[in-house]
């Protein structure tokens, strides 16, 4: 079922009257944005996947009914709310690499797109030094041996090269997301 902007309430229960409505959906998001509930993406007057989830994370951590939706009770404890405390933002960069698995990925396509624009910058300044008199003995016979070669070779060992990188980042996201669930489950 999909929520619109259009909606202006509707009845959940005999008590509990769910607010929809554009203006009280981005103004919710706004807030939980605030507080540091980042999950709930970009404020947009729309009641998504993303602020749901966002509405789930701020209920749960403040002792509210589990519930999804926008009501009294979420509105008052918006209102009173504080800033959100998570244990990330004092976390070690390696420490979070090593607990979210998303996190060691981003750091993954990071490392390979560094080494391909390493790779990329050492042959532009490879051809720029082969022009310098002193060095043009020193790289002339790489030159030569791989200089008839045609640029659309090194583009594809590079774009294989990061295609390997995307499915190790795969499997170690995999992996240590079994290994979290390992975790919980002891």
């Amino acid at each position: 079922m999909r929520d619109t902007p259009h909606q202006t309430s509707a009845v959940t229960s005999s008590k509990t009257v769910a607010r929809t409505d554009s203006t009280t959906v981005r103004v919710v998001q706004e807030r939980l944005k605030e507080l540091g509930y980042t999950e709930v993406g970009n404020p947009d007057g729309k009641m998504g996947k993303l602020t749901k989830t966002a509405i789930l994370a701020f209920r749960n951590e403040n002792d509210l009914p589990v519930s999804d939706i926008i009501d009294d009770g979420l509105l008052q404890a918006l209102d009173g709310a504080s800033l959100r405390n998570l244990p990330r933002n004092d976390a070690e960069p390696a420490a979070v690499r090593q607990a979210v698995p998303e996190v060691q990925s981003n750091f993954l396509t990071k490392v390979g797109a560094g080494t391909l624009a390493g790779t990329m910058a050492t042959g532009s300044i490879t051809d720029l030094a082969s022009k310098a008199e002193g060095v043009r003995s020193f790289i002339s016979p790489w030159k030569d041996m791989f200089g008839d070669i045609p640029s659309w070779p090194w583009l594809g060992c590079g774009a294989l090269g990061r295609i390997d990188i995307h499915r190790s980042q795969i499997i170690v996201a995999a992996i240590q997301r079994q290994n979290l669930r390992d975790q919980q489950r002891h």
